[in-house]
Formats: structure tokens, C-alpha cells, sequence
């Protein structure tokens, strides 16, 4: 779903219960809106530069003994 400044993904089963759009608003306040309405709901990251900073990827993207980011099995970017 678009915002203001970006996406929010909900889950599949949420996805179909939304009554509403948020083009007007950013992506915390939408997100904060769908959970308020007891969807769920998360920003997504489109800056894949980022990911490894984010907490939420941390236990997906670990690094390895070089400190560079290791992409598990069976993620792979080309």
C-alpha cells in the first residue's frame, strides 16, 4: 500500500480487510493507523543499502568473520 513516503506491507489475511489507503499520510502513521485497527502491518524497506542496519533483518543478515554481511541460504541478490 503507498504512503506519503513510501510502502506498507500487511499480512496476506490482513491485506483483503483494508477499507482504506493512506496516500496522504507517512509511512509510521499508516503503520500505526492499521495496527490501531488490529492489522498487521510493516514499512517496507525499499533502500537495500539499509537492510543491514535495520533490526529487524538483523538475525537474516549476519555477518561474517569480516564483518561484511553474509546472505543466507537460499536468499541471493543479483
Amino acid at each position: 500500500m503507498p504512503t506519503a513516503d513510501g510502502w506498507v506491507a500487511l499480512a496476506d489475511g490482513d491485506a483483503v480487510r483494508v477499507n482504506a489507503s493512506y496516500p496522504d499520510r507517512t509511512t509510521d502513521e499508516a503503520v500505526a493507523a492499521l495496527r490501531r485497527e488490529g492489522l498487521r502491518a510493516v514499512a517496507v524497506t525499499t533502500a537495500l543499502e539499509e537492510l543491514p542496519a535495520d533490526p529487524r533483518s538483523a538475525s537474516a543478515l549476519p555477518r561474517n568473520e569480516h564483518g561484511a554481511v553474509a546472505v543466507p541460504v537460499p536468499w541471493r541478490f543479483t
